[in-house]
């Protein structure tokens, strides 16, 4: 057979069928012989369900859509499926039924973990008696609507798949999101149908993203940090979208009590907000919003620190504790640049206050201590934002001078 790239397989329909003679040996050698485990992964799955879509199938093996694509050449060069690979078509992959009975060969190569949740994720489709998914068949018709931007009669089709399949969370959580498609959009009916879907144990990965998506548009907030507060539907820590939808509930959090003049509380809502984005920019959960989550932390720093600087004018915050709020965001690569001088001339100032006699007990020689500890680590946030020659240095110089004691 003519080897084919994967974009030809995209844009052309190929067939591929088993020869009825295919011995079990023959069949295990080139089962054994595809590119490696994620064919394998794919393969299996097709052999679980018999038939299914290529969006379908990269949902379940929540695998990358070029990579899935090359898994299915491979499989097309060994005649181990049927059907149109494009998956703008929605057209179904079947797989013969001499592959299919093979279904053990190809579970001997995978990790028996994998096994088990393949299974799980495939069981919770419901079929027919002639092998076809008869709930994935209505999920393509309601996508195909999308894709030909039929998103009315989608909403007829997904409202009316619901009624027909009370307990399938995916066909609650396909509703909510075709909520969110009208020309004007329902943010209460999609937030309903994802709790619906919720409720139904749906573990559609994308179910929390656009659920708390549904709660920002709709403003219930507190409704949004609820529901992305630990892990998403499938189980998986919040990540990406979901959670930088949960940073912005956070900051509207956080303005609203700017807004209404309650400058200490905001500082305390800015803070635990800026101590979620630092250890969520570490672990790697942002992407792929990292920039959008890097711009939003820089912004949040800054205006922590004017809310703290309001609290400080009203007497409600202590210069010490200003400073300390901008070297715990410097620490986190968040320097508070457009406050920075002013933190540090009020902190320098309220410790000289303190006079030459205060400076000489233990408690005043640790805090001043801690000053300068504070200040290194701003000029080490300020170095590797702005860069070594940045004025802001010269303030830092300047205030580690006026620090040192007579």
């Amino acid at each position: 057979m003519t080897s084919r790239s994967p974009a030809t397989l995209a844009t052309a329909p190929t067939t591929c069928r088993a020869s009825a003679g295919l011995q079990p040996a023959r069949a295990k050698r080139e089962i054994d012989g595809l590119g490696g485990y994620s064919d394998w992964r794919v393969l299996y799955v097709l052999q679980l369900l018999s038939a299914t879509t290529f969006e379908e199938l990269k949902e379940l093996l929540d695998e990358d859509r070029q990579r899935l694509q090359a898994s299915l050449l491979r499989l097309s060069q060994f005649h181990m499926f049927a059907g149109d690979a494009n998956p703008t078509t929605g057209a179904q992959i079947s797989v013969p039924e001499p592959i299919r009975l093979m279904l053990n060969i190809t579970e001997d190569n995978l990790r028996p973990d994998d096994v088990e949740e393949l299974k799980r994720r495939c069981a919770r489709i419901t079929r027919r008696a002639d092998g076809q998914t008869e709930i994935g068949r209505v999920v393509r018709g309601i996508t195909l609507l999308w894709r030909r931007r039929r998103y009315e009669e989608a909403l007829v089709e997904a409202q009316g798949a619901v009624k027909a399949y009370p307990k399938s969370g995916e066909l609650s959580c396909l509703l909510g999101r075709t909520h969110l498609m009208q020309t004007s959009p329902d943010f209460t009916g999609a937030d309903d149908a994802f709790k619906e879907a919720q409720h139904k144990h749906c573990e559609r990965p994308e179910l929390t993203e656009y659920w708390a998506l549904a709660k920002l548009k709709r403003g219930d907030i507190a409704g949004l940090v609820r529901i992305t507060q630990g892990v998403m539907a499938n189980g998986a820590p919040v990540s990406g979208v979901a959670l930088l939808y949960r940073f912005a509930g956070l900051y509207r959090i956080a303005r609203q009590r700017e807004d209404r003049g309650d400058y200490a509380k905001a500082v305390e809502a800015y803070q635990a907000l800026m101590r979620e984005i630092a250890p969520a920019l570490r672990s790697g959960r942002t992407d792929p919003v990292t920039a959008d989550v890097v711009r939003l932390g820089s912004e949040v720093s800054n205006y922590m620190i004017e809310a703290a600087l309001r609290a400080f004018e009203g007497e409600r915050e202590s210069a010490a504790r200003v400073f300390n709020l901008a070297v715990e965001a410097s620490d986190d690569d968040f320097p508070p640049v457009r406050h920075l001088r002013r933190v540090i001339d009020e902190m320098v100032a309220s410790a000289s206050r303190r006079g030459a006699s205060s400076r000489r007990d233990g408690g005043s020689r640790h805090s001043h201590s801690l000053r300068l500890r504070g200040l290194n680590i701003i000029r080490r946030a300020v170095v590797r934002s702005l860069g070594p020659q940045h004025t802001l240095l010269r303030v830092i110089s300047a205030a580690e001078r006026r620090l040192q004691p007579p």
